[in-house]
């Protein structure tokens, strides 16, 4: 159905059941799992913390490659083969880039904030929803926190 599926996951029992779902249900299509790693938003990197700021993005790193690691484990069991991103930046914005960049036809995703956290701090979710494309839908899957 759909040539090029982007799923973007973060370490979240949801992401992993998205894959899961996308796994299943399109083997026919070219799978490519994308994590974005939010060093800005997590950490400033004044110049004085410098040695600070370098172990906590080679954690961000680390943590990255877990998930992707994960992710292609996850396919390979299934006996499908995902290509993986590891792409630094604000995550709704990177996700819509990569989606452009790989010439993706879908994105499936999940989301896991409450309403009161929806309202507080936004939803990475609803601005991916707004910022794709129209000829690019995005599949919402909810909860499972």
């Amino acid at each position: 159905m759909f040539e090029k599926i982007l799923v973007p996951m973060d370490d979240s029992e949801s992401s992993y059941y998205v894959l899961k779902e996308a796994i299943k249900n399109f083997k026919n299509s070219e799978i490519v799992v994308l994590n974005v790693i939010e060093i800005k938003k997590y950490m400033p990197k004044p110049r004085f913390m410098g040695e600070i700021t370098e172990r906590y993005e080679e954690t961000l790193d680390r943590i990255a490659e877990r998930i992707l690691t994960k992710a292609k484990n996850m396919a390979e069991e299934q006996g499908i083969e995902i290509e993986t991103i590891a792409e630094e930046g604000d995550a709704a914005p990177t996700i819509v880039s990569v989606a452009g960049k790989i010439g993706a036809k879908a994105i499936l995703m999940a989301t896991h904030s409450t309403p009161t956290e929806k309202f507080v701090l936004g939803s990475v979710t609803e601005d991916v929803i707004k910022e794709t494309p129209r000829d690019i839908p995005v599949f919402v899957w909810r909860g499972f926190k």
